[in-house]
């Protein structure tokens, strides 16, 4: 009866090992899968940042170079700086 019994009680550690190893690799798991979207959801909005402003950018440009009806070409200025800021403000005034 004293074999019987320490047969049975052999394998628990066992059991315990497997059961607390697959809850801990499902975890680690879940945890690595939650890093991975997180990353991609920031290089996303990290694109999409970097597209509106290259817009932005190439809208301006032509803003620059293209006259509205309410402007000529000589009011246009000819290079983006300061004196193009200037021009748009007294534009927006």
């Amino acid at each position: 009866m004293i074999r019987h019994s320490k047969q049975k009680k052999s394998g628990y550690i066992l059991i315990q090992v497997i059961v607390f190893g697959a809850i801990a690799a499902y975890l680690l798991g879940a945890l690595i899968g939650w890093a991975a979207i997180d990353i991609k959801a920031s290089n996303q909005a990290g694109n999409r940042e970097l597209a509106m402003q290259i817009a932005e950018a190439g809208v301006d440009y032509y803003r620059c170079i293209w006259p509205t009806p309410r402007q000529t070409i000589r009011t246009v200025p000819e290079w983006p700086g300061l004196m193009s800021m200037i021009f748009w403000i007294k534009m927006i005034m």
